[in-house]
């Protein structure tokens, strides 16, 4: 018959258990049993042990657990060194801090919209709705229907500026602005289209230019300050028409107004940027130079 015995948790120190300060243990043939389970291995209060059956643990520490699917009520889990939280549900009402890596989606009040689709932005493009549930980035549409599509500007002297690439429109405004510079004349060519492949002329028939590498704005060279507007048939078939003035300021003095007519012989693409370069003359134009590219 086996051996029951009551631990008094006071007096006695079983040889294969120690001490245990649970009222409802026993002590059976030298075995400890608790709530009509037996504890294998070492059972000190300060240990792990190897459970066998369901066991419910209140206010416990676990040290290095391998713990099989358990249920934790209420859990207070401290700082974990790591974790994978691929099922886990709930609110980030808690989370304070960080960055996500990754959102696919804009979750509005009624529906989930799919950005996936949407390829990396240009300079000005907004992200608009192409549907209830998908959106991708475009251009931002304003009173006069031209849209901004590039914005660049020279940090330091130098003698040329491209634009950064942006979307092509069949129809293109320009907008170049060249504080006073050294004493240059200036001129434009497309898509790094350094050849022999445009023509130009000067409405006061001063200047023109057959199969030259690029269309002058200006006749002589100068220092002045200019403000080009520039209006560019961008449609990909045909050759890209081009009419432009160069207003030449200096202070208080009356401007010099140049209208100049182009084209860019190409029926093969659309425009889809713009370099601003010294055409002879000193080597440099001012830093602070702009060129604004809108289309429509």
């Amino acid at each position: 018959m086996a051996n029951i015995t009551p631990i008094n948790t006071a007096t006695d120190t079983p040889s294969s258990a120690a001490a245990r300060t649970n009222a409802n243990e026993l002590l059976i043939n030298n075995e400890v049993i608790v709530n009509n389970t037996k504890l294998s291995g070492v059972v000190s209060p300060d240990t792990a042990v190897s459970l066998t059956g369901t066991e419910t643990l209140t206010n416990k520490t676990l040290t290095s657990p391998t713990v099989n699917s358990p249920t934790l009520t209420a859990p207070i889990l401290g700082t974990p060194v790591s974790g994978v939280m691929t099922n886990v549900t709930g609110t980030a009402a808690g989370l304070t801090s960080g960055n996500a890596t990754q959102a696919s989606a804009l979750k509005s009040a009624t529906t989930t919209v799919n950005v996936d689709s949407a390829p990396a932005p240009n300079v000005g493009q907004v992200l608009k709705a192409t549907s209830s549930t998908s959106a991708t980035w475009q251009n931002l549409s304003s009173s006069t229907g031209y849209n901004l599509l590039s914005d660049d500007t020279l940090g330091v002297t130098g003698a040329t500026l491209t634009t950064s690439t942006f979307t092509a429109t069949d129809n293109l405004r320009v907008f170049i602005s060249v504080p006073s510079s050294d004493n240059v004349i200036l001129e434009i060519q497309f898509n790094g289209d350094t050849g022999t492949n445009y023509g130009y002329r000067l409405e006061d028939g001063s200047g023109s230019g057959s199969s030259v590498d690029g269309i002058q704005i200006e006749r002589t060279p100068t220092t002045n300050g200019r403000y080009v507007i520039m209006d560019i048939l961008n449609t990909s078939s045909i050759v890209k028409a081009v009419i432009l003035e160069s207003n030449q300021y200096s202070g208080a003095s009356a401007p010099f107004t140049v209208p100049v007519y182009g084209a860019w012989n190409n029926t093969s693409s659309q425009i889809t940027n713009i370099t601003l370069k010294v055409a002879s003359g000193s080597t440099n134009f001012a830093s602070g130079t702009n060129i604004k590219v809108y289309g429509i």
